[in-house]
């Protein structure tokens, strides 16, 4: 019996696990002009609220997380020597990729992998 219990439980643990990885979000960034140990943030652009950050390391970074409403206007920003640089993204819970250099933020950075990004660049 304890075993048939533990069996079921672990099945159900496993299945909302692997349910919750499947709605996650990868944004790949790779960006030059950005010294290594940059720090880039992503904030919600309705709420201001930083919901994450990750480091330059190599001319690249990455974001993963979970959106709970996808689609979400987000900013991914940072201050490098006292200047503000940053970028818009429409996204949901897909993989994504932002390339540019720093002279192409905010306007000229290339971003794929978004649905909602590639319909709000179409328009």
């Amino acid at each position: 019996m304890l075993i048939l219990f533990v069996s079921i439980i672990t099945s159900i643990t496993t299945r909302n696990y692997n349910e919750k990885k499947k709605g996650n979000f990868i944004i790949y960034g790779q960006v030059t002009g950005f010294p290594d140990g940059t720090k880039f943030y992503l904030r919600n652009l309705a709420t201001d609220a930083v919901f994450d950050s990750a480091i330059v390391k190599n001319n690249t970074y990455k974001f993963e997380g979970n959106l709970e409403s996808p689609s979400v206007q987000i900013w991914l920003n940072t201050i490098l020597d006292k200047n503000f640089y940053y970028t818009y993204l429409l996204i949901g819970n897909e993989n994504i990729t932002v390339k540019g250099d720093i002279s192409d933020l905010p306007w000229n950075v290339n971003i794929s992998g978004s649905k909602t990004q590639g319909d709000f660049n179409y328009s």
